[in-house]
């Protein structure tokens, strides 16, 4: 078994002007939309997988999450947590904070860069 490590996100979710969904992660600056909450979120994931996909097969992972503040250890990446200023901005929308955070796991070898 590959050694692995795992690590958690948040996700605003919310309805715009337009109604249509948004989920952002602000620990990634990833955001995706949809038609409906069960729409963004299956499509957020989509955006998640490739974003991890291209960042290892890049070699780029560990300094893209350097780059957005998160503390790396050898068994797991610690997000940053969401600016109270972010929190601000979007108050008066109809924000969701996904109450269970995303939880992805990285194969270690793959993301660490040499």
């Amino acid at each position: 078994m590959k050694n692995q490590l795992k690590a958690e996100i948040s996700l605003l979710v919310y309805k715009d002007s337009d109604d249509h969904w948004i989920a952002y992660a602000p620990a990634l600056d990833l955001t995706d939309y949809g038609d409906s909450e069960k729409d963004v979120l299956r499509a957020f994931e989509t955006t998640l997988e490739i974003f991890l996909e291209d960042t290892v097969r890049r070699g780029t992972l560990e300094k893209e999450l350097i780059r957005l503040g998160w503390v790396l250890s050898k068994e797991r990446f610690e997000a940053p947590g969401i600016p109270t200023a972010l929190l601000n901005k979007y108050i008066t929308k109809q924000l969701k904070i996904i109450d269970a955070p995303l939880k992805f796991t990285i194969d270690a070898a793959q993301a660490h860069t040499v």
